[in-house]
């Protein structure tokens, strides 16, 4: 117990030594609107770029009371560097780095009596979380997505007895057992990942998306690249675009979520996706909205959108973009567990129109394979 007290004093010492060494500074180009005064709760740079208003450099909160609440960087808007944090009684909250606005390395996190209680190593393959009892004693260890839990974790009693363990895999869609249960209701992050969707491509132009035991594939459009990894970090296993083009850029581009119904029925998956698209952007229309049915007898919706962008950034400010963005989208009802949402995005009406024939052969072609429902 003295050992860990004493680590616990030391961790907290250094927290505070970088607070007080630590200069509130503005980058190149950036001002100071609000100079520190006693009850001030918070001070910052900010800087104008390209019609945005973004924090770059430091930002410092207090409490009402005085006391020190956080510290933290950025540049042009996204977070950056080190930021400590306390809560009201000076005792640390967490300490940790920000690189290109995401939390990379290892992160701390105490409780307010200033016991270390969670640790969090993130990597872009899953973040490593081991949680404490306050005697320093693991409590659980194991892997997280924004998604949820995934592959194996354990979790132990106070005596440091294992206490549940339970396999995650890449995603489930359902928990196989107990000790899987009593890890998704009592460690946090609640709950688990879906089948995380893993695609590969063909020699003869197909690719194939697998979701746990479920298997697609579908035609790769003639004259286009299918490309794994462009859309990750928007949850887009699988995405197209014109060969000498790119994603994102200026040509049509074509991409696949996979949406988990969870029980809820596909209108419902269907009303809700539509909703929270439309709170994150600006001067939406919904243009016109088809239904259908698949040869199986499940349905499909269409639906031809345009908007603006709304980019956010982790300052509280964000700004929309100048151009429209033109989409066609298709919700496919694939399974009883998977719903594709297949998506043509363009930067004009006509561009759209030219390439709405590649969206409906790309969707024609879909097949799902052994242990997915009959062919779409």
């Amino acid at each position: 117990m003295k050992r860990v007290v004493l680590l616990v004093s030391l961790i907290m010492a250094s927290v505070s030594d970088a607070a007080d060494t630590e200069k509130f500074r503005c980058l190149d180009g950036a001002k100071d609107p609000a100079p520190y005064k006693p009850g001030n709760v918070v001070r910052w740079c900010e800087i104008l770029k390209d019609g945005r208003l973004l924090y770059h450099g430091s930002v410092w909160r207090w409490y009402k009371g005085g006391q020190m609440e956080g510290k933290e960087f950025y540049m042009y808007g996204n977070a950056e560097g080190e930021w400590p944090s306390w809560y009201e009684n000076g005792k640390p909250s967490s300490l940790g780095t920000f690189k290109n606005g995401k939390k990379t390395g290892l992160w701390k996190y105490w409780d307010e009596e200033g016991w270390l209680k969670t640790e969090v190593a993130y990597a872009e393959g899953g973040n490593l979380r081991t949680e404490y009892y306050a005697t320093g004693k693991k409590k659980a260890v194991g892997k997280t997505l924004p998604s949820g839990k995934i592959g194996v974790w354990i979790y132990w009693d106070a005596s440091g007895k294992e206490k549940a363990s339970c396999d995650f895999d890449n995603g489930l869609f359902t928990l196989p057992s107990t000790p899987c249960q009593e890890i998704v209701n009592e460690l946090e992050p609640k709950g688990f990942s879906q089948p995380i969707p893993v695609v590969s491509t063909t020699p003869d132009s197909r690719a194939v998306l697998r979701i746990a035991s479920q298997a697609y594939e579908l035609s790769i459009p003639p004259g286009w690249i299918a490309d794994t990894k462009a859309g990750k970090e928007e949850q887009a296993p699988l995405v197209f675009y014109p060969a000498g083009g790119s994603w994102r850029g200026s040509v049509p581009n074509i991409y696949i979520r996979v949406l988990y119904k969870g029980g809820e029925s596909f209108q419902s998956i269907v009303s809700n996706e539509s909703e929270a698209f439309q709170q994150n952007v600006a001067e939406y229309k919904e243009e016109l909205t088809n239904n259908g049915k698949q040869q199986n007898g499940r349905p499909t919706v269409y639906n031809k959108i345009s908007y603006k962008p709304l980019i956010q950034t982790d300052s509280p400010f964000s700004v929309v973009l100048e151009n429209t963005i033109h989409e066609t989208i298709a919700f496919i009802d694939s399974s009883d567990q998977v719903i594709f949402m297949v998506v043509l995005a363009c930067n004009s009406e006509s561009q759209l129109k030219e390439a709405n024939s590649v969206l409906t052969s790309l969707i024609a072609s879909f097949r799902a394979q052994s242990g997915a429902e009959k062919s779409l």
